[in-house]
């Protein structure tokens, strides 16, 4: 089974390490943090995560696609498309 999911990542500025993680289901529900400022030394991340997972063995494969530039890719880090839905809702919600 393929599972997705929009995530805003809080990241350090300085090493760029991610301390934390907010899901959604759907993007507007993240809106919050597009117009939110986070403490000093951190920024914030827009991601949307695709897992493969099974019954048995949980999540057995994780890819993720990254707004660069105020911009959504085409394909997660994997190479897989990102589903147009996506995109749209992006272009919808976020922009």
């Amino acid at each position: 089974m393929v599972g997705y999911e929009w995530d805003i990542e809080t990241v350090t500025d300085e090493d760029g390490d991610v301390m934390d993680h907010h899901h959604g289901n759907k993007l507007k529900e993240l809106l919050f943090y597009k117009n939110t400022k986070p403490e000093d030394g951190f920024h914030y991340e827009l991601v949307l995560v695709r897992d493969v997972w099974d019954e048995f063995d949980g999540v057995t494969n994780r890819t993720w696609a990254y707004e660069d530039e105020g911009k959504m890719p085409k394909e997660f880090d994997n190479g897989v498309a990102v589903p147009k839905r996506f995109l749209a809702e992006y272009e919808k919600v976020w922009k």
